[in-house]
């Protein structure tokens, strides 16, 4: 996940709400209403039992792009936020760009159809070698972060609450639809690794209604924050709300985009994976490397 709050926690977010729709009526009253009085941990980790039986019900259309103007508590300009998902063979992939006044962050993932495999690679563009990848192989999770010229790895085994990368619309999607609050495993760019250890942080979902949730952010060790997140008739997300720095994203389009901040039209082709790349003999110099987790 992005770091901070003023930055995005999009990268969750990335599957498109139009293919939503067509799961909840499979998957809703299964995964929630069967069980209302489960702990939102359990509810957790059935909703993801559940995803991974249907994604590949889901993943028909060729991909989609969403805009978004960030703007800040007076209402003055603070960025954009770009979002894109494509299907290839068999997968789905998707990628972030959020810009800020300070920096330019990229994230790119892509997941299996089943939810059990998936990749993950985060950086700022004003400094690729500092490097956030995330690597899902089954029971497995493996984080490698560079800063500069060291690099960590940690591993830790797949918590059963966990969301890949790009899965979060889903959760809070169901959430609202089966009015039940529910609570997910994930991992936060910022501590992925903590004192040796991969540290999985959560994300917390209350609805409020069909079309409107709180989404609570809860790091391992940093101070949490809450957005409240509202969906339109399709199920997009058209607004996300940050209630301690009043920072809003809201939907918006290209051209709106465009004509206040021009750069954004060189991310406006067709998803593609821009990796980050490394110069000529600068690699890391150090490793450390743990197979211990703080799960939530």
């Amino acid at each position: 996940m992005v770091p901070g709050q003023t930055q995005s926690s999009w990268r969750r977010f990335g599957l498109t709400y139009s293919m939503v729709l067509v799961f909840l009526a499979s998957v809703a009253a299964a995964a929630w209403l069967a069980d209302v009085r489960a702990e939102p941990m359990d509810r957790g980790a059935d909703t993801m039992q559940a995803l991974r039986r249907e994604l590949p019900r889901l993943w028909s259309g060729p991909g989609e792009t969403l805009w978004y103007l960030l703007t800040g508590p007076s209402g003055q300009q603070g960025g954009w936020l770009m979002q894109d998902w494509r299907r290839e063979d068999g997968t789905y992939a998707g990628r972030t760009i959020t810009r800020t006044q300070n920096d330019l962050y990229v994230e790119q993932w892509r997941v299996s159809d089943d939810a059990r495999k998936g990749t993950y690679l985060a950086w700022p563009w004003s400094d690729r070698r500092d490097r956030t990848a995330i690597a899902l192989d089954g029971n497995t999770v493996v984080v490698e972060q560079d800063r500069g010229r060291r690099r960590r790895i940690a591993r830790a085994p797949t918590p059963a609450n966990y969301i890949p990368e790009g899965l979060s619309s889903l959760a809070v999607r169901l959430a609202c639809v089966g009015g039940s609050s529910a609570r997910f495993a994930m991992i936060y760019n910022d501590e992925a690794i903590s004192g040796g250890r991969l540290a999985f942080g959560a994300l917390a979902v209350e609805p409020q209604s069909p079309r409107r949730a709180r989404v609570s952010y809860l790091p391992a060790t940093s101070p949490d924050w809450t957005d409240v997140v509202v969906l339109d008739e399709k199920g997009r997300i058209v607004e996300r709300h940050n209630l301690r720095t009043g920072l809003t994203y809201r939907l918006a389009d290209l051209e709106q985009v465009r004509r206040l901040y021009p750069e954004a039209g060189r991310f406006a082709g067709p998803a593609g994976e821009t990796q980050p790349t490394r110069p000529a003999g600068d690699e890391p110099d150090a490793m450390d490397e743990q197979d211990e987790s703080d799960a939530p």
